[in-house]
């Protein structure tokens, strides 16, 4: 049963497209680690972009990270600030604006949708 589950999980994980924001997200995380990022950094920034790519999947928008666009980001940052305080908005807006350097840098993405997208000071805004 256990050889089962184990091809099961690899047929799951092959099904996740190499551009695809859970699928470097894990890319992204061992990155941080090797810069030695502190623990909390790195599980911030993590759950960020996990949030990112949850508010884009339930909302129809596209997971791939060439397709994402500052409309995107704007939107997720929109519901972050009427979900949370300014202050948690503004950290998971800087978190992912770090991911999309990332993939920039890497050669992911050709420019990154977070550097355009309105953050503003998102602590002084209360929805």
């Amino acid at each position: 049963m256990a050889a089962k589950r184990s091809v099961s999980t690899r047929a799951a994980k092959a099904r996740i497209a190499p551009d695809n924001v859970d699928f470097l997200r894990e890319s992204f995380r061992r990155s941080l680690v090797a810069e030695n990022k502190s623990d909390a950094t790195v599980e911030s920034y993590i759950r960020a972009v996990r949030l990112l790519s949850e508010f884009l999947r339930d909302g129809g928008m596209p997971s791939g990270v060439v397709s994402i666009r500052r409309e995107h980001v704007e939107a997720f940052v929109t519901d972050q600030i009427k979900r949370h305080s300014g202050s948690t908005a503004n950290t998971r807006y800087r978190a992912v604006q770090q991911f999309f350097k990332w993939l920039e840098e890497e050669g992911e993405i050709e420019q990154t949708p977070a550097a355009a997208a309105y953050a503003g000071n998102a602590s002084r805004h209360s929805l």
